[in-house]
């Protein structure tokens, strides 16, 4: 109740119109102890958008894309729980469970598809915490211990994160 009425009154402040509908309160309400949860319970997943080359049309590479599967509440986008995630610190687990999935499920694709790659987003907590080194750490171990697959990823950053940091892009 008090996050509503504070976003009313914001809106008022700054005459603005706020629709807050009531699945977007309900979904956002508990979410910070439901993602920890989620984290052991294994719904988070992730998704892989191609990669295309415009000139060739082959597929090059692809976006390693996160997304939670809430018990109750059906697919979550990464807008509304990755700011928790945040938020809470869990982000820095999440990170390295996408690194480890991401291991797993490309290690047969590249040994088939030698060329292609996976990119892998960074938050700007992650940017933001100097954890990157760990997440490049992870990258490593699991490089020398056989996962062929992690020299085939790259990191990006989004824009927001980049301005986030003053402007300071990172890779």
């Amino acid at each position: 109740l008090v996050h509503k009425l504070l976003l009313l009154y914001l809106a008022r402040v700054r005459n603005a119109v706020f629709v807050l509908t009531t699945r977007m309160v309900k979904q956002s309400e508990g979410l910070d102890r439901e993602l920890s949860i989620g984290l052991e319970q294994q719904e988070l997943m992730v998704h892989y958008q191609p990669i295309l080359d415009l000139q060739t049309e082959d597929c090059i590479g692809s976006e390693a894309l996160l997304r939670w599967y809430h018990p109750e509440q059906g697919i979550l986008p990464p807008s509304l729980f990755i700011p928790i995630a945040e938020k809470t610190g869990l982000i820095h687990a999440i990170g390295a469970w996408v690194i480890r999935q991401v291991a797993q499920e490309q290690a047969s694709l590249y040994q088939q598809f030698s060329g292609l790659y996976t990119s892998i987003n960074v938050s700007p907590s992650q940017l933001n915490s100097g954890n990157i080194e760990g997440l490049l750490n992870s990258q490593k171990k699991l490089q020398a211990s056989g996962a062929g697959a992690a020299r085939r990823w790259g990191f990006g950053v989004t824009g927001a994160a980049a301005g986030s940091r003053g402007g300071a892009a990172a890779a």
